[in-house]
C-alpha cells in the first residue's frame, strides 16, 4: 500500500529557453547573422553620415521638373587639392572677361575653414556653391548673394565627402530670361510613356500568336493520349519552364544585343 503521505510524482520540464537544442538553434543563427553583417558590409553609421547625398533626390522628386523657363548662367570654378601641406593662392586678381571664383587656400584637409571670393558675377543676384570631388559627388554648400559690383565673399567648409586628390569647387549663378513653359523633361516623360504603352500593346498581340498554338500543345489533357502526344507534351513543358527560369532583365539584355538597344528589344 503506498504512503499517503509522500509527494506526488510530478515531472518537471526546463524552459525551452533552457534547453540544450535552443541554446544550439540561438548560437548557430547567432553565428550566420554575424557572418551575413560582415559579408554585407553593413554600415548603420553611413545612412546618417551620408543622409546629405540623397537630399537633392528627394529635393527633385518633391519638385518634379514639369514646368521651366528660360535661363541664363554663369558659372566658375576653382580647385582644391586634398593634402597636409597648407599653402596660399594669390590674392584675386581681376578677370579679363567673364567671373572669376577663387579660394583662400587650395590644399588642406576635410573640415578646414576656406574663405571663398567671387568677382565679375551679375549684380544684385543669388547663386549656389557646391564642392565636387574626383568622382564627380556633389555636395551643397550653400548660397550667395552678389553686391552692386557683382562680387560676393563667404566661409566655406571642407564636406566629408572630399575624396581622390582633386576637388572642385564651383560657384553658379542662374536667373530667369523667359517665360514659363513646359519642360523638356515633362517632354521627354510623355513620349517614353506613350512608346511604353504602345510597347505593351505590340508585345502582347506578337505573343498571342506564339502562345495561343504552344498552350494547347502543353495542355496535358489534349497531349497525354498517346506516345507522341505525351512526348510533344513534355517537350513543350520543358521550353515552358526553361523560359520561365530566366530572369526577364537576361532576356531584355539578350535582345538588346541581338537587335540593338531600343524599343523593339522590349517588344
Amino acid at each position: 500500500m503506498a504512503d499517503s503521505n509522500s509527494p506526488p510524482n510530478v515531472s518537471y520540464e526546463r524552459p525551452f529557453y533552457a534547453q540544450t537544442r535552443f541554446l544550439f538553434v540561438a548560437l548557430l543563427l547567432a553565428a550566420v547573422y554575424s557572418y551575413g553583417w560582415r559579408v554585407t558590409e553593413i554600415e548603420p553609421g553611413e545612412l546618417v553620415r551620408d543622409i546629405h547625398l540623397v537630399k537633392p533626390l528627394v529635393r527633385d522628386l518633391l519638385h518634379p521638373d514639369l514646368l521651366t523657363f528660360e535661363t541664363e548662367k554663369e558659372s566658375a570654378n576653382a580647385f582644391f587639392v586634398l593634402s597636409s601641406q597648407q599653402s596660399q593662392v594669390p590674392p584675386l586678381k581681376n578677370a579679363d572677361s567673364g567671373p572669376s571664383f577663387v579660394l583662400s587656400k587650395h590644399t588642406g584637409q576635410t573640415g578646414d575653414s576656406i574663405n571663398v571670393s567671387g568677382k565679375g558675377f551679375r549684380p544684385h543676384a543669388n547663386g549656389t556653391i557646391a564642392w565636387f570631388n574626383s568622382i564627380e559627388q556633389e555636395y551643397p554648400l550653400g548660397s550667395f548673394a552678389t553686391d552692386a559690383d557683382g562680387n560676393f565673399h563667404r566661409e566655406i567648409i571642407v564636406p566629408p565627402t572630399a575624396k581622390g586628390s582633386t576637388q572642385t569647387v564651383r560657384a553658379v549663378l542662374e536667373w530667369q530670361t523667359g517665360e514659363w513653359r513646359v519642360s523638356d523633361t515633362l517632354k521627354l516623360t510623355m513620349d517614353k510613356m506613350m512608346e511604353t504603352v504602345f510597347l505593351a500593346l505590340m508585345a502582347t498581340t506578337f505573343s498571342i500568336f506564339v502562345a495561343a498554338p504552344l498552350s494547347f500543345l502543353g495542355a496535358r489533357n489534349l497531349m497525354t493520349g498517346n506516345l507522341t502526344n505525351t512526348a510533344v507534351y513534355y517537350t513543350i513543358r520543358t521550353i515552358f519552364n526553361v523560359l520561365r527560369s530566366v530572369e526577364p532583365l537576361i532576356m531584355a539584355i539578350l535582345f538588346a544585343v541581338w537587335v540593338g538597344i531600343g524599343p523593339f528589344a522590349g517588344v
